[in-house]
């Protein structure tokens, strides 16, 4: 199964080419990306309700949504993980304007989700879960959203992506501590890097990258692969 991968061919020359690892990125790091067009806050879904689209109801007594002022909004948590983004569109003209990209790789993600399995599933007793993203409006249905689903849904403003997401759960949340044999260390320790160093791309905090090991690394990996002129 091939999915899309957009990005500069400065960053992903190496991974196309077999000498570089391949990167996953803690959830939280997607509100502070350059792009404007990319940003948005996933470490909560953000829902908005008029009130007369739901029914509140305290103690037994019902509102009445006249008598509420303004739309009712909800904060969802989205539960910690790493993950990777690709998109169902093959060398499509409005992702590479919208990420400001100028090359589309078509990546075997089977082969990935594979070896992202055998590394937390099998070594560190997590979780690998990869499926298409779900789109929803501000005032969607709303019943129960678990953390681990919140992973895979976006607002509808980002539809257009069309997106498939790799994400790795580890098995304490945010509490997981990673023991390498010569120190520990939180697997999502928060970020504490100041802003100009963000934007200068110096900070690595929310950042993991992983090599197969192979020789050529991800080249096997890699289909077509095309370059905007």
């Amino acid at each position: 199964m091939y999915k899309y991968l957009y990005g500069k061919w400065d960053v992903l020359r190496g991974l196309v080419e077999g000498n570089s690892s391949i990167r996953f990125c803690d959830i939280r790091h997607y509100s502070r990306l350059e792009n404007n067009e990319m940003r948005d806050d996933e470490a909560f879904k953000k829902f908005e309700f008029s009130p007369d689209s739901i029914k509140l109801n305290f103690a037994g007594i019902d509102l009445a949504p006249e008598d509420i002022t303004s739309n009712i909004k909800f904060n969802l948590p989205t539960r910690h993980c790493l993950c990777i983004c690709f998109s169902n569109k093959k060398n499509d003209k409005e992702l590479f304007d919208k990420f400001n990209a100028d090359v589309c790789i078509e990546f075997n993600v089977n082969s990935l989700i594979n070896f992202m399995k055998f590394i937390f599933e099998d070594s560190f007793g997590g979780e690998v879960i990869a499926k298409d993203v779900k789109y929803y409006t501000d005032n969607a249905g709303l019943s129960c959203l678990p953390a681990n689903e919140a992973v895979f849904t976006k607002h509808s403003k980002y539809q257009h992506e069309d997106e498939f997401r790799i994400a790795v759960f580890l098995p304490y949340n945010e509490k997981t501590i990673i023991d390498n044999g010569k120190e520990k260390f939180e697997a999502f320790k928060k970020c504490t890097c100041i802003e100009s160093e963000i934007r200068q791309g110096k900070c690595k905090c929310y950042f993991a990258f992983f090599h197969n090991g192979l020789p050529e690394g991800f080249k096997s990996y890699v289909g077509e692969v095309f370059k905007m002129n």
